[in-house]
């Protein structure tokens, strides 16, 4: 009885040794993924920002890019008048 009962304690403490062993590797891999999910989280944050900047400045761009739209279209009607007064002026000037 003896016998059988430390060959028991001796299994059962080996089987201890053995999980203590396997806890240490998970609690080992559970801290390199919690570096690696802060790290991932720190870059998501920065991006995020990064991309909050850029949409501001899209908008921003957006507004003078409507603004050249409209000067460019001024541009085009007072060249159309000129062309019409270069005619005209032409016109008057083979008239002379």
């Amino acid at each position: 009885n003896l016998s059988i009962a430390s060959e028991e304690e001796t299994t059962v403490r080996g089987r201890i040794s053995h999980l203590e062993s396997k806890l240490r590797l998970l609690k080992k891999r559970k801290r390199e993924l919690d570096e690696s999910i802060s790290t991932d989280v720190f870059k998501l944050i920065t991006k995020n920002r990064i991309l909050r900047g850029l949409e501001v400045h899209l908008r921003y761009m957006g507004g003078h890019l409507d603004e050249i739209a409209e000067d460019l279209e001024k541009v085009d009607r007072q060249r159309a008048e000129m062309s019409e007064i270069l005619e005209a002026a032409r016109d008057a000037a083979r008239r002379c």
